[in-house]
């Protein structure tokens, strides 16, 4: 396992769960760019659906053009390899992993990757590497409610 995602998942246990939910965002490498981060998202949904869908991991892309945020849910080292790369593509920077927990219930149980755009998730675009365990809880909290509408869905 790459050694920055083992140092960000270190100090979480998992008490046997039936797979593992993982949720980061990241801010977008050129986002003024409108034809370029399409491009970005296309490649991201094409190949992350068939990619997920191979290693048996569901999940979600939200994006307000600014920021990414990934849902990622299935077996742990399918996700472990999944956050490596995603912690490796030039596209994004400023990883910030908001939640990484065992559980045994899938928020997106048909959707290999699912897609939504929101106009703002408030208090991810302002995350980096001196945010507190409040900034991250609130950025967190702001991503369930843009997923929302897709979960009651």
């Amino acid at each position: 396992m790459d050694k920055l995602v083992k140092m960000a998942l270190e100090s979480i246990s998992i008490s046997k769960p039936g797979i593992v939910q993982l949720i980061c965002c990241s801010r977008i490498v050129d986002p003024l760019d409108a034809n370029r981060l399409e491009q970005h998202i296309e490649d991201i949904l094409q190949h992350g659906q068939a990619e997920n869908s191979r290693l048996e991991i569901t999940g979600a892309l939200l994006t307000d053009r600014a920021s990414f945020v990934q849902v990622l849910e299935g077996p742990i080292t399918p996700i472990e390899s999944m956050y490596s790369k995603l912690l490796a593509d030039e596209r994004h920077y400023g990883n910030e992993l908001l939640l990484y927990v065992g559980t045994h219930v899938r928020l997106f149980p048909r959707s290999a990757l699912a897609f939504v755009e929101v106009d703002h998730i408030p208090g991810v675009a302002q995350l980096n590497s001196r945010s507190t365990p409040l900034d991250r809880r609130r950025a967190y909290l702001s991503v369930m409610a843009a997923l929302r509408p897709l979960l009651l869905g």
